[in-house]
């Protein structure tokens, strides 16, 4: 790994995978039922506007134009693991978290930023505005 720049520090990098879980949590907590399928480019579009919102904790990520939406081969890498790890997939292809995952908040298990709260509202505000983004 690429040293960071002493402005960034390794608490304030945000994992993918800590932040989809995360946001997972935060909505079945307010009643989300599903999310979008592991190859939706809904997710694209979240880590998009986060970074937008967020650069110093998302600055990292690259994204191509090469359609209607910018794409990013970090969030392909990060579903695939996920999906092994702690995700349920229903027929049509939504996603939620299996039951029995264990939980990235108030956990000790994962190491978060500071403001990772902050974040995971953001994101759930995002992602509330993504049309078929949030299943209630």
């Amino acid at each position: 790994m690429p040293a960071l720049p002493a402005a960034v520090s390794q608490t304030d990098r945000i994992c993918l995978s800590h932040l989809f879980r995360g946001l997972m949590e935060h909505g079945e907590a307010r009643g989300v039922k599903s999310f979008p399928a592991l190859n939706s480019n809904l997710w694209d579009k979240l880590l998009y506007d986060l970074k937008e919102r967020y650069p110093t904790e998302f600055g990292r990520f690259v994204f191509e134009w090469d359609g209607p939406v910018p794409v990013s081969r970090d969030v392909d890498d990060v579903m695939f693991g996920l999906q092994f790890m702690c995700l349920e997939r229903r027929g049509d292809e939504r996603i939620s978290l299996q039951p029995d995952a264990i939980r990235v908040q108030n956990s000790t298990f994962f190491s978060v930023p500071q403001n990772f709260e902050e974040i995971i509202g953001a994101a759930f505000d995002i992602a509330s505005g993504i049309e078929g983004f949030l299943e209630r």
